[in-house]
């Protein structure tokens, strides 16, 4: 996610080129990094959980498939815009111990009153009885033991009223203006089984600054219905979308944090494509395009193809086949998995220049692609390890593309907001958002050019990328982040662990004096 406190007035600098290339070198910024192949990375202990290879006898699963599989059967009133949702679970038991019970997090109860839980039922249709509210957790009792690598199947009916965007109503991903209805978190998630103690349901607590969400990556069918929908109804979403008539779509979105979704009866849609990757931004037309000759959705999309150009080449693979980004109508921008959403504002307001907040957050949000989807990591506990990542990918844009505009990018998004604050905060250590960007987001940055000064541009962006490949597809830690980092490379940062992390010595002595491991095959 991508906030600002507010909207300023960017500096008269030079306007952007009318021809900007679009093909430009999205590797300019690696000149001597070597092949992935020969980057050793120390880490031999990862915490990152792969897929178990035993399975006991009696169990019969498909280890190649994900451990949890989502199927929704949702319809829409767009009159009303009530939802109705059938959401079957299929989840497998990686652990060594048998689960008695399934926990979800319940992200739509965020706001009072948007969602009304009906009941769960197991695989014949029995509805379970004793299910368990705490705040915004569900736990529903299994009706048979969970033995190791078995499957358990369990069906969730609840409705959504979803509510305009308002200052009472401020989640604008979930929301409906007279635009556009956004559809995101709107279903619970299954929670982490073991993931900070052996044994117990992990949920993260809610607060409302920053993002909270913590999932594995899961698969999604969903079967969506809009009745009473206006001609012209269209749908933005991740995936392999199919329309089955006018308005009802069937989707397919595998390897996914979440599954968002958009839709308007106004969309314009422009695309292009990246080493095979579709992207396609959803967008609204402005009466005034042609009186200015300004159009900011080309300027979107040609940041949007450069950005992940040079994150792809440089991070880590994109895993989709797809790419979508909406206009919308809601403050700054969101991140999903294979969705991200651009503030109308940035579109709205763009003055025709590459040093923009149009330029800013598209880039940020596609960042978000790698630092938060592909590898996730615990929003609410380390913000920094997606948020002050993807504010730095902004600005290895600016250093990749417009080497000009670094200077400005500095002063106008970081230098404005200085904090003392200590990079490694929680969301739950702030009651306001501005004081919470300024020390993650951006004292993020300073922190993380300080490190790459000190280390130099091919280890440090090596770094980056291993980090990426290594926990591509889990769920990072802090310690996961930093022992990445050679023995030696970790302690020549140590005066700036110190100057800017509250624990310093992330790593216990056992990784600090740890031996390389050799590296990685092809």
């Amino acid at each position: 996610m991508s906030l600002v406190a507010c909207e300023q007035n960017t500096p008269e600098l030079s306007n952007t080129p009318s021809n900007v290339s679009q093909q430009q070198s999205a590797t300019m910024i690696l000149p001597s990094l070597p092949p992935s192949q020969t980057r050793a990375l120390v880490n031999d202990d990862a915490s990152a959980t792969p897929f178990p290879t035993n399975t006991p006898m009696g169990c019969e699963t498909n280890l190649e498939e994900r451990q949890v599989h989502y199927a929704l059967s949702a319809t829409l009133d767009w009159n009303t815009k009530q939802m109705g949702v059938l959401q079957t679970v299929t989840y497998r038991n990686d652990s060594d111990t048998v689960i008695h019970e399934l926990v979800f997090y319940v992200e739509p109860r965020r706001l009072q009153g948007v969602m009304q839980f009906r009941s769960a039922l197991d695989e014949a249709g029995n509805e379970i009885p004793n299910i368990e509210f705490d705040g915004w957790r569900l736990s529903v009792p299994l009706p048979e033991r969970l033995f190791p690598n078995c499957s358990a199947k369990i069906s969730l009916l609840f409705n959504l009223n979803i509510g305009p965007y308002s200052s009472t109503n401020p989640i604008g991903w979930l929301s409906y203006t007279d635009r556009q209805v956004n559809i995101g978190h709107w279903f619970p998630t299954v929670g982490l089984y073991g993931y900070q103690m052996p044994g117990v349901w992990y949920t993260p607590r809610m607060h409302f600054i920053g993002e909270q969400s913590i999932t594995v990556l899961a698969d999604y069918d969903l079967q969506l219905s809009v009745q009473n929908a206006p001609a012209n109804l269209t749908l933005a979403a991740p995936g392999i979308i199919t329309q089955t008539e006018p308005a009802k779509w069937q989707i397919e979105f595998n390897g996914g944090r979440e599954l968002a979704m958009s839709l308007s009866t106004t969309f314009e849609k422009i695309t292009t494509s990246v080493d095979d990757v579709l992207i396609e931004l959803y967008y609204y037309p402005r009466e005034d395009t042609r009186e200015t000759g300004l159009n900011p959705a080309a300027r979107a999309i040609l940041d949007a193809e450069q950005a992940f150009k040079l994150y792809n080449e440089n991070f880590s693979p994109y895993p989709h086949n797809r790419l979508v980004i909406v206009e919308g109508d809601f403050p700054d921008g969101m991140e999903f998995s294979g969705i991200v959403f651009v503030s109308e504002a940035w579109f709205r307001t763009w003055n025709g220049r590459v040093n923009d907040w149009l330029t800013i957050i598209t880039v940020h949000e596609i960042a978000h692609q790698w630092w938060y989807s592909l590898i996730g990591t615990n929003q609410g506990q380390t913000p920094y390890l997606d948020e002050a990542l993807a504010t730095y990918s902004e600005l290895l844009y600016y250093q990749a593309y417009y080497p000009e505009f670094v200077e400005w990018w500095w002063n106008f998004r970081v230098y404005t907001y200085l904090s003392e604050d200590k990079v490694d905060a929680t969301v739950y250590d702030y009651s306001s958002w501005r004081p919470y960007i300024n020390a993650v987001y951006l004292r993020g940055c300073l922190m993380f050019q300080a490190l790459r000064e000190t280390l130099g541009d091919e280890i440090f962006l090596a770094w980056l990328a291993d980090y990426a490949r290594l926990y591509s597809g889990h769920i990072a830690s802090s310690q996961d982040f930093w022992s990445v980092l050679s023995p030696t490379n970790y302690d020549r940062v140590a005066t700036i662990r110190q100057q800017y992390l509250k624990e310093a010595d992330i790593l216990p002595p056992a990784l600090t004096n740890r031996t390389p491991i050799a590296p990685l095959g092809n």
